[in-house]
């Protein structure tokens, strides 16, 4: 029996208020059953407005009990069963109530993080307290108070942060009684459209890089081909700015033309959205290509050989011309005997009439 007044006691030094139902199990040793039920059944505890139900079982030297009690003061906090999810640089709203939906206008209630200093916002003597949140939340908060009467209150953060993704803790004190519940805050961002780059490797492949910027929280990256089936790239690099924000690049490597047809999808899994970028590509077989630059060279020689062979002997046949001597003039005896020959010619015809 004294075990029992004094269970009570402890439950009773720590709540005030309406009267709410506390049950609980205890366990103890006792020498036998039937001396157990004498003592408890049909009992009245100190502080309680009646007898209390006592439920008894025993099993060999174990003594169990099943006690309810009304106690003084007793108030549960709720909170949303689901997390709350809020876009950066938008609002978020963390609602939490009082079962009971009595009055909280007279009572203590704070959010904090996951430490009780971490004060994120504090409602005390009938009025805000901002002179002791943190510096991060500073100005960043507003108490909803228009169903406090019924115990509901709402906390109101503004221009939502990557920091301030993570869990919140909503307490009610009313004396030396306190109560909380945990709330879950979920912060997201979509980031930019996918960004492309492509360049020829060294080994003739053709190498692509699928870039983005402003996700939050880290993304999900996949490439997939034309038949809507995935594509393990050759690398990924996700980084994280001063901001908290992702940026994520990823590399491709296409080396024949099956895959020239080819999406990156940059997936946010908080928000259920993602961005999209198609790129399609005419890639050449590797073997084929390096033929056909070897061809075409050797042809572009050949025909850069055969204007060079024709152009000199254009010059030359030129240069030949401009060197030619012009006819001599013929000697004066030549011209003597020219003259002799022709006056002989005319004798011979006057001479013969």
């Amino acid at each position: 029996m004294n075990i029992l007044v004094g269970l009570f006691k402890i439950a009773k030094k720590n709540v005030l208020g309406s009267w709410q139902s506390v049950c609980s199990k205890f366990e103890f040793l006792i020498a036998s059953p039937s001396a157990a039920r004498a003592h408890i059944l049909g009992v009245a505890l100190p502080g309680s407005p009646k007898k209390q139900r006592v439920s008894p079982m025993y099993h060999g030297s174990l003594f169990s009990l099943y006690l309810c009690l009304q106690v003084a003061g007793a108030f549960q906090i709720q909170g949303p069963h689901e997390p709350v999810v809020a876009v950066l640089g938008g609002e978020a709203e963390l609602p939490c109530f009082l079962s009971s939906h009595q009055s909280a206008e007279n009572m203590q209630i704070s959010w904090s993080r996951s430490l009780s200093s971490q004060i994120v916002h504090l409602y005390k003597d009938g009025s805000s307290q901002p002179g002791e949140v943190m510096e991060e939340y500073s100005g960043r908060t507003k108490l909803v108070r228009d169903a406090i009467s019924k115990g509901i209150v709402v906390l109101r953060i503004l221009n939502i942060q990557t920091f301030d993704d993570g869990q919140y803790y909503c307490g009610f004190q009313h004396g030396s009684f306190y109560s909380d519940t945990l709330i879950e805050l979920k912060v997201a961002a979509l980031g930019s459209a996918p960004h492309f780059h492509m360049e020829v490797t060294e080994t003739r492949e053709t190498q692509l890089e699928c870039k983005s910027e402003g996700w939050f929280p880290k993304p999900k990256v996949q490439w997939i081909n034309s038949q809507g089936e995935e594509i393990p790239p050759v690398s990924e690099f996700q980084t994280q700015d001063q901001d908290g924000l992702f940026h994520v690049t990823t590399f491709l490597l296409f080396r024949d033309s099956a895959k020239a047809n080819t999406t990156c999808s940059i997936w946010n899994p908080i928000l259920n959205q993602k961005k999209e970028g198609q790129v399609s590509i005419a890639v050449a077989e590797p073997f084929i290509f390096h033929q056909l630059i070897t061809g075409g060279t050797i042809f572009l020689s050949l025909l850069i050989l055969s204007a060079v062979i024709a152009i000199g002997l254009h010059l030359y046949k030129k240069r030949q011309g401009a060197r030619k001597v012009p006819l001599t003039r013929p000697s004066a005896k030549r011209v003597e005997e020219a003259e002799e020959n022709e006056a002989y010619e005319h004798i011979l015809t006057s001479a013969n009439p």
